[in-house]
């Protein structure tokens, strides 16, 4: 203990006891059973606070947190969600395993996939990757970049562009979903209680897409928007 602390706690120590002040501290009362729970079999805690030892809360919170962590690792890395993972690197041009079968196969049997049409598939994109760099154009390094590549030859590359088409649109995490919910959380306030769910799926869309709805140009909804009420009063051209 700091020597300070100590000095300053035997002071005020004897500073009470020439006080009369009780140093020790007053035991709690003990709380009571309610009386409308006289006649009653009572299981669990009415409010009192038992005291804590450390074999409970190694068996009432720590047991139960480890057990939680660890059911929700077996649930997120079970053996079909590892097997999306890996086929999702093996579809990532710089990855190391880049068409690996064994984790493509893995991947494609999950969704279905014709995996003698795709070992072929996979064959021939390996012979056009590397026909692109002998010929000094460079590799693609993303996954939406392999897929720009395959989609003229999609009917040709059917099961590996479908199979890249899903890469792409599986969400990695939550997110996408998160920020979609603290949008609609920002434009429905407690003043615009009374929106009706159309009219906030649309603000909520622009304020996702706001890149989008930036670079849109306005004079032509409204030029579209003329066109298709003429009888309207206000002219707006």
């Amino acid at each position: 203990m700091n020597p300070t602390l100590k000095d300053s706690g035997e002071k005020s120590q004897n500073t009470a006891e020439k006080c009369d002040v009780e140093v020790e501290p007053t035991s709690k009362r003990k709380t009571k059973q309610s009386r409308r729970l006289d006649g009653h079999t009572v299981m669990s805690s009415t409010g009192e606070r038992s005291k804590q030892t450390m074999e409970t809360f190694r068996t009432s919170i720590f047991y139960a947190v480890l057990d939680t962590m660890l059911s929700e690792l077996n649930r997120r890395f079970a053996k079909p969600n590892c097997e999306i993972m890996l086929g999702i690197q093996a579809l990532n041009p710089s990855s190391n395993t880049f068409c690996q079968e064994e984790a493509l196969f893995a991947f494609a049997s999950i969704y279905e996939c014709n995996t003698d049409d795709l070992k072929h598939e996979v064959y021939q994109m390996k012979r056009i990757l590397e026909r692109k760099v002998k010929s000094g154009i460079q590799k693609p390094s993303s996954i939406v970049e392999l897929t720009k590549i395959i989609e003229p030859f999609k009917e040709v590359f059917h099961e590996l562009f479908r199979l890249c088409k899903i890469d792409i649109a599986i969400l990695v995490s939550t997110a996408s979903c998160e920020r979609s919910f603290s949008t609609l959380k920002l434009i429905k306030t407690h003043l615009r209680s009374t929106m009706d769910d159309d009219r906030l799926s649309s603000l909520g869309i622009l304020s996702v897409e706001s890149r989008r709805a930036k670079s849109l140009d306005l004079n032509e909804f409204v030029k579209q928007f003329a066109a298709n009420h003429n009888n309207r009063r206000i002219r707006l051209l």
